[in-house]
């Protein structure tokens, strides 16, 4: 392969996540996502090595009104530094620093499901799910976007404003072991058909 191999590496990694957590009392949840990176890649005559250091909270307020509808929308604020930058295609030795601010608003339901019995084989029962779901959230803009290291799928977020609708498949098994039905059904596929508007292309 020559010159067009390029070798990846991630070593080490830390990470510290928290799950949604009431605040005192209130129907408000927060959580956060922090993470501590070395990474380096050498590919043709290119070689280089830095860190990123990334922190994620998040703030959410689940609607729970209703039993057939759940809406949910939350905040999130990011900053990730980068011991290292990009600049004309090549990286320098010079730290840059990148700031988001993100909302959502997640609209699931009404749920719909059958259940097909089906003694003997696999399982005993299976139960397909169909969930709509709309989901509009917003971005700010990334300054200095082309000058962020892009090393994985957290370097590419640029700022969107965007819905996207989504039909959402679960096809569920209560499985038979040793004859007899387990308690928690196995979830053996899943599958989305969705579809995205921009409300604007260039944010």
């Amino acid at each position: 392969f020559g010159d067009r191999v390029a070798v990846r590496e991630i070593l080490p990694r830390i990470t510290l996540n928290s799950r949604p957590t009431a605040i005192g009392g209130l129907p408000i949840l927060f959580s956060f996502d922090t993470e501590a990176t070395s990474m380096s890649r050498t590919g043709g005559n290119q070689a280089f090595a830095y860190e990123r250091f990334d922190v994620l909270p998040t703030i959410s307020y689940p609607f729970t009104g209703l039993r057939w509808l759940t809406f949910r929308t939350s905040a999130t604020g990011r900053y990730t530094y980068y011991t290292s930058s990009r600049v004309g295609g090549a990286m320098i030795d010079e730290g840059i620093d990148r700031r988001y601010f993100e909302t959502r608003f997640d609209m699931r339901g009404p749920t719909f499901a059958k259940i097909m019995n089906k003694p003997g084989g696999y399982a005993s029962r299976y139960k397909h799910v169909i969930e709509p779901q709309a989901v509009w959230s917003y971005r700010t803009r990334v300054d200095e976007f082309e000058k962020i290291p892009k090393f994985d799928g957290h370097d590419y977020i640029p700022g969107t404003n965007q819905v996207s609708f989504s039909i959402v498949n679960r096809l569920l098994a209560k499985r038979l072991v040793d004859g007899k039905e387990e308690q928690t059904p196995t979830e053996m596929l899943t599958w989305v058909l969705s579809q995205r508007y921009f409300f604007d292309v260039n944010a």
